[in-house]
């Protein structure tokens, strides 16, 4: 099985991918249960970027950067000693791990974006994503929340981004644990280089996806040339279809 890189979206930890790395790991023992106490045929890293999940209001403003976040990525990457690993990000922070890619000690063998917003050159991610979503954002920045940060109101939260899921559920496995968001990140353009992958793409289009909609998606995989998949599900996929996106990942195992 092939060496991960998971990248949680923004406002996310590390906690989003709990259920697919639940999934990935019985794949592995089923697989290979001689070796798996081992641990010799797979490594994951599954970092917090800088200024979510552990690190909320822990960093320092030079920490917040688009360059920072990249660099926070690479460093993770190389102190599990991933090898050519599949790089996997979700939603808001890809262009932070499209930057991160062409930084890895070891080049990835494959990206994959589920819903990952992408902006054209000279955009930055923020503005990439509709402009009735940006609307409601910009209302939410009269939430109290840390400088420099954007907290997300509940029924964003439900409506949009849990769009798929029961309150139980939403509010077990996201509300109560997601942060605000740090902006810096988010308001960086990035150059046109900098958006190339260095290896083949394949992007996931979740098919339910209200902040960033399928429209959208296809759109930024035809810009990338990227090879595209579907999986009926709202833009939490990690969360409300844990098992459809291991799957996925499974491919290349």
């Amino acid at each position: 099985m092939p060496d991960f890189l998971l990248v949680h979206d923004a406002g996310h930890g590390k906690w989003e991918w709990e259920g697919v790395w639940g999934h990935l790991e019985h794949a592995r023992r089923t697989r290979e249960p001689m070796l798996h106490p081992l641990f010799t045929a797979w490594r994951v890293a599954l970092p917090d970027l800088p200024g979510h999940g552990t690190h909320f209001c822990a960093d320092p403003p030079q920490r917040l950067t688009a360059e920072a976040c990249a660099q926070a990525l690479a460093d993770a990457a190389a102190q599990v000693a991933l090898r050519k690993p599949i790089l996997v990000v979700h939603g808001l922070t890809a262009s932070l791990a499209l930057l991160a890619s062409q930084r890895l000690k070891d080049a990835p063998s494959r990206v994959v974006l589920l819903a990952g917003v992408v902006p054209p050159a000279g955009q930055t991610p923020l503005q990439a994503l509709p402009s009735a979503v940006r609307l409601a954002l910009r209302g939410q920045r009269l939430l109290p929340a840390p400088r420099g940060y954007l907290r997300l109101h509940r029924e964003f939260v439900l409506k949009i981004l849990a769009s798929d899921m029961d309150y139980p559920k939403a509010g077990a496995l996201l509300l109560k644990r997601l942060t605000p968001i740090p902006l810096t990140p988010f308001q960086q353009a990035l150059p046109a280089d900098a958006l190339k992958p260095p290896c083949p793409v394949t992007y996931v289009v979740l098919t339910q996806d209200r902040l960033y909609p399928p429209e959208h998606q296809r759109q930024t995989a035809q810009r990338l040339g990227a090879e595209v998949l579907e999986i009926g599900a709202g833009h939490e996929a990690p969360l409300s279809r844990p098992e459809e996106v291991a799957q996925v990942l499974l491919r290349w195992a």
